[in-house]
């Protein structure tokens, strides 16, 4: 209960009269958003909307059973946060696939793996910003583990060439001298 204003006698009718309309008015807007909110596969699409008209019932003055029509916004809100839930469990899902790889050395798999689960986390469904910013930031960090290790197994795997490089090259000068100390 809160208290909109104070009515006197000769204003009594006035304002009750524009107090219940804006309450219509309210529950017509509330109508718009049950009938675009039964129509709509993708729910989250409309959280702002139920944010917003549910800050205006708040906000604004009418004469009605507000506590119902916030019920119903509320109810609609928990549905909203019920459908993140799941969503984020779905992207954890693609998070733990991508720190299971990050020690593999299977350099040309896991790459491509990780490939796919760049795409799979392009097409997986919404979560809440926050969430979505600290899920990727670990996957990023498992990338990047990855990628660290198969760039030092690069440089090894290179070193390993030069050296072998430079004892074929100190071999041909040995039997090039060989040759030469014959004639």
């Amino acid at each position: 209960t809160r208290l909109i204003t104070v009515l006197e006698h000769n204003t009594f009718a006035h304002i009750t009269k524009a107090l219940l309309e804006k309450y219509q008015e309210i529950v017509h807007q509330l109508e718009t958003l049950n009938s675009e909110w039964h129509h709509t596969q993708d729910k989250i699409k409309l959280a702002a909307k139920i944010e917003k008209l549910k800050d205006y019932i708040l906000k604004v003055p009418a004469l009605g059973n507000i506590a119902a029509l916030l019920e119903d916004l509320v109810s609609k809100e928990k549905e909203i946060s019920n459908i993140y839930e799941a969503n984020t469990l779905v992207r954890e899902a693609i998070v733990n696939k991508a720190i299971a790889l990050q020690d593999s050395d299977q350099w040309k798999e896991t790459t491509l793996a990780y490939k796919d689960i760049i795409e799979e986390w392009k097409n997986s469904p919404v979560v809440p910003k926050d969430v979505m910013e600290t899920l990727w930031a670990k996957i990023e960090d498992a990338r990047n583990h990855f990628y660290e290790n198969k760039r030092k197994h690069q440089e090894a795997y290179e070193g390993q060439l030069m050296q072998n490089l430079d004892l074929k090259l100190e071999l041909c000068e040995k039997s090039e001298a060989l040759a030469n100390s014959e004639d």
